[in-house]
């Protein structure tokens, strides 16, 4: 910490006995994070990965690729009721440890789960819209549709292989989706301004947003980690 810290060897200790914890929290859309400079100065936190340690990734994802169960998808993998689905980027495999009755897997054809270009994500977002709409003419009563990519395994991922987990669920988003929904109910019944045109308008005028077509981009004002 020292080193990190003062640019050297030193014995100089205050940084850690006078810290400076910042909270903030937002009441409207429920959102907290939790700031400390120390904490950037971790053992092992860097800003970008260092050419070793990139080296070494590329090395593991390579390695993976030998027997992976989705880059033979066709065979390894199952799929849904009303038959797989697939696109010319990704495919879709019904996920064998459901945590939902409507629970699949948007997988990329390509192993690599570092190497993400626009046209893969498009694909996949695309493919994804279509899974969500076969499951709710499976079950009409599953209308919250919810995607979660978890990459690689420090997210939890069991698969190196690029994958995005897609689920329709009936009765309310899963937690931080339905958190954000309270959110905005909660803040339109105490304005008579709409939630997320109060949103864009406060980001677009401190310089988070980025407009594309009807779609907004927002930086948030508070990220959700520390």
């Amino acid at each position: 910490y020292q080193r990190r810290v003062h640019g050297g060897p030193s014995h100089d200790l205050s940084f850690v006995t006078s810290q400076k914890v910042v909270v903030a929290y937002n009441r409207w859309t429920m959102e907290e994070t939790l700031f400390n400079e120390l904490r950037g100065y971790r053992p092992g936190y860097s800003q970008g990965l260092p050419p070793e340690k990139e080296k070494l990734l590329k090395d593991q994802i390579s390695d993976s690729e030998k027997g992976c169960d989705f880059c033979n998808g066709n065979d390894r993998t199952a799929y849904d009721t009303w038959g797989r689905l697939s696109s010319s980027r990704a495919y879709v495999a019904s996920n064998i440890a459901k945590y939902n009755g409507m629970h699949s897997l948007i997988v990329s054809k390509k192993h690599s789960p570092i190497d993400i270009g626009f046209e893969l994500i498009y694909d996949m977002l695309q493919l994804s819209h279509q899974w969500f709409k076969q499951a709710n003419l499976k079950d009409p009563l599953a209308t919250y549709p919810q995607l979660m990519w978890d990459n690689l395994p420090k997210s939890s991922a069991s698969q190196w292989h690029l994958h995005w987990q897609a689920s329709l669920t009936r009765s309310r988003y899963y937690s931080r989706s339905h958190q954000v929904r309270e959110a905005a109910l909660y803040y339109q019944s105490q304005h008579s301004g709409p939630y997320w045109a109060d949103i864009v308008t406060i980001h677009e005028a401190l310089g988070l947003s980025y407009r594309y077509g009807e779609a907004v981009l927002l930086a948030h004002v508070l990220c959700v980690d520390t």
